[in-house]
């Protein structure tokens, strides 16, 4: 999987390279959360973390992105998180689009951690309220294996919902999931987690606070503050 994530990023990346400068949109943005929540679990002890992006988007729908986040985790040595990402937006219409990616997860002080994942997400939009589902599957590989020695996968399933109000630059927003395999952490196998917030936009600077946790470990109010370039 590590070989096709690396393969996938390169290509796209070189096709987005060849394209008219005009072609290319590049973002990024900087913030700081009071506790990096991941899929309901805290991978900062509940401490605030430092997260960053940088995204290079196509007008074909292809992109790719590097985000990043200061972690801190018992029995974990690494204290940066590192996410390389590619991916595909196919609009299927008006309303109707489709989020294929890879991404892989690198620990730059535990080698020996980094993974690969792949995603799928459905989303539909009508008016201010936005839908979306998705699943994320882990293969068996060196990074997910477990205190016994064997590999594992894992698999997650998610959706969620938001709302944009018309008089406040407010967005709503609403999600759960459920995983099974590598990550759960639950002893028969099983998590679910929620998260409910919302997002204050003004100008590039987004507010946000959101209450997030799963049934294997403590929930917790999540503020967040990002500038967008």
């Amino acid at each position: 999987m590590r070989p096709l994530v690396a393969s996938l990023g390169i290509a796209l990346l070189s096709s987005l390279w060849a394209e008219p400068a005009g072609a290319v949109d590049l973002s990024a943005e900087l913030g700081i959360v009071s506790d990096y929540r991941y899929r309901g679990y805290t991978l900062s002890a509940g401490k605030p973390a430092l997260q960053g992006s940088l995204t290079l988007e196509h007008g074909s729908g292809a992109y790719a992105s590097i985000w990043s986040s200061t972690i801190d985790e018992p029995d974990f040595d690494a204290d940066i998180e590192l996410d390389v990402a590619a991916g595909y937006w196919l609009e299927l219409s008006e309303s109707l689009g489709l989020d294929l990616s890879a991404t892989y997860y690198v620990y730059p002080s535990e080698p020996g951690s980094n993974y690969a994942e792949a995603s799928a997400v459905l989303e539909r939009s009508a008016g201010p309220t936005t839908l979306r589902a998705g699943f994320s599957y882990v293969p068996r590989q060196a990074g997910t294996r477990n205190e016994n020695g064997r590999l594992r996968d894992n698999s997650y399933l998610f959706a969620g919902a938001s709302y944009q109000l018309s008089d406040l630059p407010l967005t709503l927003r609403a999600e759960v999931g459920h995983e099974r395999g590598y990550f759960d952490e639950v002893r028969r196998g099983g998590k679910w987690d929620w998260s409910l917030g919302g997002t204050f936009a003004v100008e590039k600077m987004r507010l946000g606070l959101a209450y997030s946790g799963t049934d294997a470990g403590r929930e917790a109010l999540v503020a967040s503050f990002f500038i967008d370039f």
